[in-house]
């Protein structure tokens, strides 16, 4: 998998301390791909804890459509405020993350 997303211009970043979890980014811009700049594309092995806590915060942001908001809210400001520091950005929505894995029942 590693080896296929980056032949179409992904950079593995490692776990990025997320155990079972391998992030990609898509640094190259003004290339012929540039969707692939607007997410962050994480990779989990199909039996992984880190999986399945994924899909259940999205399902539970699917059917709540206010946390869903905020949480959009949350993470539009962080990226604006620290576009270039992602532990910055990552401590600035933690607290909105906690809250929502609280709701949806994930042990954090």
């Amino acid at each position: 998998m590693k080896n296929l997303l980056e032949s179409i211009g992904y950079s593995h970043e490692g776990d990025l301390r997320v155990k079972e979890r391998h992030a990609f980014t898509y640094p190259e811009y003004g290339t012929d791909n540039p969707h692939l700049m607007t997410h962050h594309l994480y990779v989990c092995p199909e039996y992984s804890e880190e999986l399945k806590r994924h899909i259940i915060f999205r399902d539970y942001l699917r059917l709540h459509p206010g946390d869903r908001d905020w949480y959009g809210s949350v993470k539009t400001l962080a990226a604006k405020y620290y576009p270039e520091d992602i532990d910055a950005y990552m401590t600035a929505k933690h607290p909105c993350v906690r809250e929502i894995f609280c709701k949806c029942g994930i042990v954090y």
